[in-house]
């Protein structure tokens, strides 16, 4: 069972990775899943987002290792390691084709810090109103919504995709791990 999927090729493709102390991935695009490129490392509970516009994941379940990944057309590579051994964390591709890292831990040490891998290199710049993981996030307008199992906090950035602020925006109606996260319309109603 796979633990992280990823929308890729401008939504025509989900790539599914990561199960249970595995590091064996796949696309699927709606009715046939095709066996790809495994990662060097497993990355179960280490998310996966974008990074230089290629899939990338950081960490590990039990926070065994801190390697950091990206996967390419000829196989996965290494990023600079993460600075912590860390799990259970979001992953977002910034346009400037950065990424943020947030949210996650180890053993349910969650931490604060707002990371960003940024021309290969690593630096915290900011942190979470509250200490949060096994969330979600979407990108939207310039704000990184963030639902996780007791908060939902917004990251708002500047034009230049610069850290503005954080602001804790409320709670979940109901707490739940990795939430299933979509856009719609204002009006739009389930």
């Amino acid at each position: 069972m796979a633990a992280e999927a990823l929308s890729i090729n401008y939504g025509s493709l989900a790539l599914i990775c990561f199960g249970y102390d595995d590091n064996s991935c796949e696309t699927f695009d709606g009715t046939t899943a095709v066996t790809t490129f495994s990662a060097t490392w497993t990355h179960d509970h280490g998310g996966l987002g974008i990074y230089q516009n290629q899939p990338a994941t950081v960490g590990c379940s039990n926070a065994r290792h801190k390697r950091a990944e990206t996967l390419s057309s000829t196989g996965w590579s290494t990023l600079p390691d993460f600075p912590k051994r860390i799990n259970s964390h979001s992953i977002v591709g910034l346009d400037n084709e950065s990424m943020l890292l947030f949210g996650g831990g180890i053993s349910g040490n969650w931490q604060t810090g707002i990371w960003q891998l940024k021309n290969d290199q690593w630096n915290k710049i900011g942190e979470l109103a509250k200490s949060a993981s096994l969330g979600s996030a979407f990108y939207s307008g310039r704000s990184i919504y963030y639902f996780e199992i007791f908060s939902i906090q917004r990251i708002d950035l500047n034009a230049k995709e610069e850290l503005e602020k954080v602001e804790l925006i409320g709670e979940p109606p109901k707490r739940s791990s990795y939430p299933v996260l979509f856009a719609t319309t204002p009006d739009y109603c389930v």
